[in-house]
């Protein structure tokens, strides 16, 4: 099993719009396997009513996972997921809609965070991508952060977005053991190049992505775009990297666009 995640510091790196591209082309490139994306930042989500047009079943989600009478947490989580495609293998955990939601959603996070070992073990097996916000938010979802193996920063390579990431890259540090800990960066060399970034933030860099607007704005307006796309082609050898170099289950967590 793998799964991946994203978390930012401030601003808006990209991380939404990498968490959807993952999920566009996890399953293409892993055929055997489900991937679950699940939206769990406390600042509320964007992908129901951005790249889902407010279609899905409204009433499933974190807040009915917050709810849930359910004695089993698998099958309580089982219960909240929609379907991203036709055949079932992308399944979303549709995150709050509006940020005072948050205190009430502090029941949904031990629920998924004692699902996950099950979901792992489960045939075929379920990758995971999490949204767990920007680091500080009030009511953030500790509980998921115990279960995550990897704890992925994203971070554009401008001199704010690595200044504030490198302020949560410390914090990070003094809290979660090194090997838990990389770093995503959206836009290489603008002005900062990925080895200059991983120094600052005494942090390896998992991977670089490009600043693909017209894919960005695809997923947030409601579409798939190109397959040839310079974000999905990185994702399909982001996806193709993790699956090769993780032996372990593997969950990272991933925040805020």
């Amino acid at each position: 099993m793998v799964a991946i995640g994203l978390m930012s510091a401030k601003g808006s790196p990209g991380c939404t719009a990498t968490a959807l591209a993952l999920s566009a082309v996890w399953t293409e490139v892993l055929p055997s396997r489900q991937l679950l994306l699940a939206e769990c930042d406390v600042a509320g989500g964007d992908i129901a009513s951005g790249y889902l047009a407010g279609a899905a079943d409204a009433s499933r989600g974190v807040l009915g996972l917050a709810v849930t009478r359910s004695r089993d947490p698998l099958t309580a989580v089982w219960e909240q997921l929609v379907a991203l495609d036709n055949a079932g293998n992308r399944l979303l955990l549709q995150g709050l809609t509006d940020p005072r939601q948050a205190a009430t959603a502090r029941t949904a996070w031990p629920q998924l965070a004692a699902a996950i070992p099950k979901l792992v073990r489960q045939a075929p097996a379920v990758d995971i991508v999490m949204d767990l916000g920007r680091l500080h938010s009030q009511h953030e979802a500790q509980e998921l952060w115990q279960v995550a193996d990897q704890l992925i920063l994203v971070t554009r390579s401008s001199l704010s977005s690595v200044a504030h990431t490198q302020a949560a890259a410390s914090e990070l540090r003094d809290r979660e053991p090194a090997a838990r800990l990389t770093c995503l960066v959206v836009d290489e060399g603008h002005p900062y190049s990925g080895s200059e970034i991983a120094k600052a933030l005494d942090m390896p860099v998992l991977a670089t992505l490009p600043w693909d607007t017209r894919a960005a704005n695809g997923f947030r307006e409601g579409g798939v775009p190109r397959s040839t796309s310079p974000l999905l082609r990185s994702c399909r050898s982001l996806v193709n990297r993790l699956a090769s170099s993780v032996t372990e289950p593997f969950v990272a967590g991933v925040a805020h666009v």
